[in-house]
């Protein structure tokens, strides 16, 4: 595939009202100025590199999949999306090799994850529903409905909703996170959301946290 340019967008276009009417198998972007839009994907979608190159000034909107991973990408927008996961990390910004620590040659930067439905069911023990990180910046993260549940049968590290690490400059905004504890690991406290490693200069604003259920959660 090509790329697009400012000026001509490449544009793939299925069923907007109904994304399940086009399946395409999962997989990873990496051109820039594309968009992909009203279709539903076999697994996971993702934005990434190509060689030494990042995708950029692409989206991804109303679709449907498992999960989304954003590797290195910048100025993309991902919206309208309905996001349906099991076993968490249904969405991650990370470094251009995927990794968490920020490794690889380019970091995600000034991309919008807005108005996506993401459920995450049974996040385990030692897990993230959403995971930003890899020297993120300069990002918006608003208008989402996130939910997810914890499950897990052993305690081997705390796990979160979402969790920033080595992020800086982000907006978080009128979002609505809610979560429900089915059991707790021995000795062990879920939590709905940690800032860690080298994380600043954050905003969070109007956003709204539900938990429930019978075992603790920690805000």
């Amino acid at each position: 595939s090509a790329n697009g340019t400012a000026s001509a967008r490449i544009t793939y276009a299925g069923d907007l009202a109904t994304p399940g009417n086009v399946v395409v198998s999962g997989g990873t972007l990496n051109r820039s100025y594309v968009t992909l839009k009203g279709m539903r994907f076999n697994g996971g979608a993702g934005l990434g590199p190509n060689g030494t190159a990042v995708a950029q000034y692409d989206s991804v909107a109303w679709c449907a999949m498992t999960d989304f991973g954003l590797s290195g990408a910048k100025h993309c927008m991902i919206y309208g999306n309905t996001i349906t996961n099991t076993g968490g990390y249904a969405v991650s910004f990370l470094s251009s090799n995927g990794d968490q620590v920020p490794t690889g040659f380019a970091n995600p930067e000034y991309d919008t994850l807005r108005k996506n439905v993401v459920t995450i069911a049974r996040i385990p023990q030692d897990s993230r529903g959403m995971m930003f990180t890899s020297r993120m910046q300069f990002c918006v993260i608003d208008s989402n409905t996130v939910s997810g549940t914890f499950n897990a049968s052993a305690a081997a590290g705390r796990s979160y909703l979402f969790r920033f690490r080595h992020s800086f400059y982000n907006r978080v905004a009128d979002n609505s996170f809610s979560v429900l504890a089915e059991n707790q690991p021995a000795g062990q406290d879920w939590a709905m959301y940690v800032l860690r490693d080298s994380v600043h200069h954050m905003q969070f604003v109007r956003n709204r946290y539900v938990t429930s259920g019978a075992y603790p959660i920690e805000i």
